[in-house]
């Protein structure tokens, strides 16, 4: 997709968040939380419908790692930019996901200043494992630039 500044102003004039956060969309819900074990302020999108498409309640995990761009410690919201149109987070944020993606799978997008641990981003994925109704066995790593870079680092450890 390409966008021009003036559509770009218009998305960002349509934010609807509730006074706790939450951004309602089209198929679910995106908010920032933060995760002490790894430091990471993370952008968390889950679907709204209590069921997956195998009927065990539990969703896949898809974790997206930002490239030098979005690089940043102020809030996770800030990685939704005008640069990373065409990204997870992005294309969630603006109800423009795939339906598969938006309606079947919970995105998590942490933000760094430093680039990518390979510690801190198990200790996140950990911890969400933990808190969340999400399936062990479905959880896919995916970043752009250097998230791509952090991606591949991550996967490399035996």
């Amino acid at each position: 997709l390409t966008h021009t500044s003036a559509d770009w102003d218009m998305f960002k004039s349509e934010e609807k968040m509730n006074s706790e956060g939450v951004k309602q969309l089209k198929f679910g819900t995106q908010k920032e939380e933060y995760d002490e074990g790894s430091g990471y302020k993370y952008l968390i999108y889950k679907p709204d419908e209590n069921k997956t498409e195998n009927g065990n309640n539990k969703y896949p995990l898809l974790v997206f790692l930002h490239g030098a761009g979005e690089s940043g410690s102020g809030p996770a919201m800030e990685i939704i930019t005008e640069g990373a149109s065409g990204c997870p987070p992005v294309e969630l944020h603006y109800d423009r996901a795939v339906d598969i993606l938006a309606r079947s799978f919970v995105v998590v997008s942490p933000r760094t200043n430093h680039g990518w641990s390979d510690d801190l981003v198990g200790k996140l994925v950990q911890n969400l494992l933990q808190q969340h109704e999400l399936d062990p066995m479905r959880i896919y790593l995916t970043g752009v630039s250097m998230g791509g870079a952090g991606k591949l680092n991550y996967s490399s450890i035996p």
